[in-house]
């Protein structure tokens, strides 16, 4: 068995450990290894190619933009190929569409977000940013699809509205995609406005909480017909050196929230006003100003 995870903080996990794809591994195998964390060579240095191994590959790392997940599961990809493998599952969160991965001089990737200090004159803003993730969403689908492998994506942070005119978003198959729930439109939605209404989130930025990840996993198992592991099952064998000092152990650890949280008044007022989102317009506004 042989998974694969890509995406960005969201999808990393509560504590470094406790996430979406931890539950999602545990619930199709009780023993499968998760291999997680360091570097992008890292990453590809510790996968097995063969056939008898049982890994998830997590790949997921904070800052990443849809530019970095695409080509990183591209080349993860192309290593399969070359090693007559391929695996069972691809599970990919595509992240903010303004972020952006930009290479220094000395050879350092920087992953730019909208809301690094520094990384405000290398975004893509919308609906450019939107326009160019849907080429890749679109792109990787039809490669999974030549491949025959088994995949589903989860898009964390809302794409711009514009997004419906370009032709290729109506050839995107929604199917292979979780939402929120019924109303929420898998892309043109998301999740992270969701979550931090319904507080599910473990910070203002719209983390994932425990209950939150265990939420992203259901709706993930619902595609491929699984049941999920015992949200407690996966809690309990955390070391309490896992666990921040602040709380404790272990049912508050479970409704953690990070000192950053947003109260539910001035959360509400501040998505109404859509001053959470990524590439914003207020966003883009105070960027254009620290430029001119």
């Amino acid at each position: 068995m042989m998974v694969y995870v890509n995406g960005c903080s969201h999808t990393i996990g509560v504590s470094g450990k406790y996430s979406w794809s931890y539950v999602i591994g545990k619930s199709i195998s009780r023993n499968i290894h998760y291999s997680t964390g360091g570097n992008q060579n890292k990453y590809f240095e510790e996968v097995d190619y063969s056939t008898n191994q049982n890994t998830l590959y997590n790949f997921s790392d904070s800052g990443k933009g849809n530019d970095i997940i695409f080509y990183e599961t591209i080349e993860f990809l192309s290593n399969c190929k070359l090693n007559n493998v391929k695996p069972n599952y691809v599970f990919i969160q595509w992240s903010g569409p303004s972020r952006i991965g930009v290479q220094d001089v000395f050879g350092k990737m920087n992953l730019n977000t909208p809301s690094d200090d520094n990384g405000s004159l290398h975004l893509i803003f919308e609906p450019h940013a939107s326009r160019t993730s849907l080429s890749y969403i679109f792109s990787l689908q039809e490669i999974l699809k030549s491949m025959n492998i088994d995949y589903y994506f989860c898009c964390y942070m809302d794409f711009d509205k514009d997004s419906q005119k370009y032709p290729m978003f109506d050839a995107i198959d929604l199917t292979r995609f979780i939402s929120f729930d019924d109303e929420t439109h898998p892309i043109l939605g998301g999740f992270r406005d969701m979550m931090r209404k319904n507080y599910l989130v473990s910070d203002g930025a719209g983390h994932p909480s425990f209950l939150g990840h265990y939420l992203i996993a259901s709706k993930f198992l619902e595609k491929i017909n699984l049941d999920i592991v015992g949200f407690f099952e996966l809690t309990t064998p955390l070391k309490k050196d896992d666990i921040p000092k602040k709380i404790n152990y272990p049912l508050d650890f479970i409704d953690f929230y990070d000192d950053n949280m947003i109260d539910k008044r001035k959360m509400k007022i501040m998505l109404e006003e859509e001053l959470l989102k990524e590439g914003s317009y207020s966003e883009k506004t105070n960027i254009r100003k620290s430029i001119f």
